[in-house]
């Protein structure tokens, strides 16, 4: 198979590797660094630099192997019965989710009212069971979503435009992608590789279901109990916009007003620091609500 160079950011070292690695994580054989295999572009005019892995959570890895050449190798023996045999599909058509739009801007910090609307807009696309795939690997790749071919089923990225089923994983990437959510978003790791993961262990654990040392648990759920881990996260980041309101209203100084202020100061008088941060945050805030509604007003009405 053709093999591909990139450089290690660390030491400059020059590595080769396939193609198919591309998203995996290695070891620099110079510096030992634990690197993230850069995508691979045969069209390109110079070496692409690897990324550290500590800049890529667990499951979010997987957004370098997206931007990889999205050719597809014929599907190995694990690929056909991972998409004809194992997971016993309902072959029929469903209807996509409606085409949504995220933020505006993009998104550098996963606030709760964020992550609410990933996981609802992630619960409507893996609703039906005949669109949705377990937790899986193949290789050394999650599958997180796959398309229809020849043969039945193929696994591509999660952002592929031909992929018609997802795992659970693979339509949060998705949303995470529609609402522009960078890549090193705070709030990223933990919301993918620990909130999520969390919810898993509640869900299983409310039907006796152990989860074993080393044990990835969204593995163990079924399409019911990944319906129930969405829900279970929309009940969460409900409750998370709700208590921050409450800070906000709660931080404020009362009877402190953007107009007072201006006022007090325009004739001389004393304003003090903590009145002008309580006012200008809770002006930031009404504002942020409010763009919030004015979007989604837009998407209802894109929707009808």
């Amino acid at each position: 198979m053709q093999s591909f160079k990139f450089i290690c950011p660390d030491c400059g070292a020059h590595i080769e590797d396939e193609p198919s690695s591309v998203g995996c994580l290695i070891e620099c054989p110079q510096c030992s660094e634990e690197l993230v295999v850069p995508a691979y572009n045969p069209s390109a005019m110079s070496m692409p630099i690897a990324k550290h892995s500590r800049h890529f959570p667990a499951h979010a890895r997987h957004e370098e192997q997206a931007n990889a050449d999205t050719r597809q190798a014929p599907p190995s023996k694990h690929e056909k019965a991972v998409s004809s045999t194992s997971l016993n599909y309902v072959e029929q058509d469903v209807p996509a989710v409606p085409d949504h739009e995220g933020k505006v801007a993009h998104v550098g910090v996963l606030t709760p009212a964020v992550k609410l609307d990933v996981v609802r807009w992630a619960f409507r696309r893996i609703e039906n069971s005949a669109v949705w795939l377990p937790h899986e690997r193949n290789g050394h790749h999650y599958i997180y979503a796959q398309r229809r071919n020849a043969n039945g089923y193929e696994p591509v990225s999660y952002d592929h435009p031909e992929a018609r089923r997802y795992s659970l994983l693979g339509a949060v990437l998705l949303e995470l992608k529609i609402q522009h959510a960078s890549v090193t978003a705070e709030g990223r790791e933990a919301f993918l590789d620990h909130e999520i993961v969390a919810a898993a262990e509640k869900v299983l654990a409310e039907v006796s279901e152990k989860v074993g040392e080393g044990e990835d648990p969204l593995s163990k759920l079924d399409h019911a109990q990944t319906l129930s881990v969405l829900r279970l996260l929309e009940s969460k980041y409900l409750a998370d916009c709700e208590h921050l309101d409450d800070l906000v209203e709660s931080a404020r100084i009362p009877g402190v007003t953007m107009t007072e202020l201006i006022w007090r100061a325009e004739k001389g008088g004393l304003v003090t620091s903590n009145e002008v941060l309580s006012v200008l945050y809770h002006e930031v805030h009404l504002l942020n609500r409010r763009v919030e509604e004015l979007e989604d007003v837009i998407k209802t009405r894109s929707l009808q």
